[in-house]
């Protein structure tokens, strides 16, 4: 099971804002599975007789989907939306987004959809928080401030990564990075 299973299935809920962004962009359900059945049928490895009882997700498919669970934790929502699986799923670069460019979407413009849909809750509850604090005088404490990562927004305190990495010259580097969102922040030659 592909990217292009993903997209399928967003588009098949269809109540949704992802699917109503690939719609207004062009992506109607049976055009997609049309370029999805075109995309397949020109790979080789097609499953033959009784498909087996549990499909395993291609490696650009599970990407998308662990993705998605940190684009929604980063955004503080409490469950993965359709909207984060269709970002996630347009950032991976698979099948799915070939099928969307054989129909001509415009990856941006649906990118922009479904994150101005995002932004516009997102907004919303912030406004509701920010309503609420003031009037029970609550605040966020300002010595309090933690460090975030500049690409995701994640806080550092308990999402900063290190790791060794070896070059091939034999140099090692220490490399910092986001564990949200895999942002690096820099690489200093290890010193053993």
């Amino acid at each position: 099971m592909g990217t292009e299973h993903l997209l399928l299935g967003l588009l098949a809920e269809g109540d949704n804002p992802a699917s109503r962004a690939l719609q207004r962009a062009g992506a109607s359900l049976a055009l997609c599975r049309e370029k999805v059945t075109e995309a397949l049928a020109s790979r080789s490895g097609a499953i033959v007789g009784d498909p087996p009882a549990e499909l395993e997700l291609t490696d650009r498919a599970s990407r998308a989907l662990d993705r998605a669970g940190r684009l929604s934790a980063r955004l503080k929502s409490d469950r993965v939306e359709a909207s984060h699986v269709l970002i996630s799923v347009l950032d991976v670069e698979g099948t799915a987004g070939q099928v969307l460019r054989g129909l001509s979407v415009d990856l941006a413009a649906v990118r922009r959809g479904v994150a101005g849909a995002g932004q516009a809750a997102d907004s919303s509850a912030a406004e509701d928080e920010a309503g609420t604090a003031a009037e029970t005088g609550a605040g966020p404490d300002p010595g309090s401030a933690e460090p975030v990562c500049a690409t995701c927004g994640a806080p550092l305190g308990s999402s900063l990564g290190h790791a060794v990495i070896a070059s091939k010259g034999g140099v090692d580097f220490d490399v910092a990075f986001c564990t949200m969102c895999g942002a690096t922040f820099g690489a200093t030659r290890s010193v053993s």
